[in-house]
């Protein structure tokens, strides 16, 4: 099984131990394919935890804590084309899948025998984490009504999210940045994993470059910086 660390880097297929490989393509390939939203959608989708979507559950009577993460995506694309989902599924892990009804739940299974339900999905969820840099939800609890009222409102609007940033505009980023050699037809043959990757390198080597001029220039004393956090090659 390689790791994964490198298989973000090369564009290797990521193996899971639950039998499921995911591929990896350029934001070119999906494009051309499924399409960028559409892709990206679908992996939201498998990534959300249930304590995102707690109010809306307990407005409906339901303990966030009674549901899983599985039951939040098939929530989330209940009202969707079944054979929409399963392109996607092939898209992704490049098998072909099937639906079936498993005790009343959804379950999907491919043509090699590997399935996607409740056991399966956590695993999944870890690797689409980590292609996007998802921050994984903190449950927070409230000190009074007011919090609650907040913590609700962020949920909320969370829960609608997707990814942190448009990828095509740190597609724009990247080639009209500063002394950058980078052309749009070498970045649209990037992952999207490594398009996000490159973008918050960037990021932090300009704070990094931009903190040392301080220094020299003595408007930032270097006893106040925390160079573990500012340097770029340190594991996060």
């Amino acid at each position: 099984m390689i790791n994964i660390d490198y298989a973000f880097i090369s564009k290797d297929d990521i193996e899971l131990k639950c039998g499921l490989s995911i591929k990896q393509y350029s934001i070119d390939e999906i494009e051309k394919s499924v399409g960028y939203n559409r892709y990206e959608k679908i992996l939201w989708s498998m990534s959300r935890h249930p304590y995102e979507f707690k109010f809306d559950l307990e407005d409906n009577g339901v303990d966030f804590k009674e549901v899983t993460s599985y039951d939040i995506f098939l929530m989330i694309n209940a009202n969707r084309q079944v054979q929409e989902v399963l392109e996607e599924f092939k898209f992704i892990f490049g098998e072909d899948f099937n639906g079936y009804s498993d005790e009343g739940t959804t379950v999907f299974i491919s043509d090699k025998g590997n399935k996607i339900n409740r056991d399966t999905l956590p695993e999944i969820m870890d690797v689409v984490y980590k292609m996007f840099f998802f921050d994984k939800p903190r449950e927070r609890k409230p000190a009074n009504e007011e919090a609650k009222k907040l913590i609700k409102k962020q949920l909320k609007l969370q829960a609608k999210q997707r990814v942190k940033y448009d990828i095509y505009s740190i597609v724009e980023g990247i080639v009209w940045h500063e002394n950058s050699s980078y052309k749009y037809e070498d970045i649209i043959q990037l992952t999207p994993r490594q398009i996000y990757s490159g973008y918050r390198s960037i990021k932090k080597i300009k704070e990094f470059n931009n903190t040392i001029d301080g220094i020299y220039s003595g408007v930032i004393n270097s006893k106040d910086v925390d160079f573990n956090k500012i340097n770029w090659i340190n594991k996060e």
